[in-house]
């Protein structure tokens, strides 16, 4: 079966229900800015980083350390699809 953690993210905290998957090497939600992410298919609201006085969007390249830099888009960004 499929197992699943509530995870609380972001100041103040917002609930995110994530897939245990041990056949990957990392877990992700989708944020407000995501786009074709599978509305309707998650558990939880998508994280909304504007209402998080903790996010910060890494801008940098060079400080991506998982999911890559893409054209057009500012910072870095992981996309997952199962």
């Amino acid at each position: 079966g499929t197992h699943y953690v509530g995870l609380w993210v972001g100041t103040p905290p917002q609930r995110q229900t994530v897939i245990v998957d041990t056949g990957s090497w990392a877990t992700s939600f989708p944020c407000s800015e995501c786009t074709d992410c599978g509305e309707g298919h998650h558990a939880d609201n998508f994280f909304d980083e504007t209402r998080s006085s903790t996010f910060e969007r890494v801008l940098d390249c060079d400080e991506c350390e998982v999911g890559d830099c893409k054209e057009g888009y500012t910072g870095c960004v992981l996309s997952t699809a199962y």
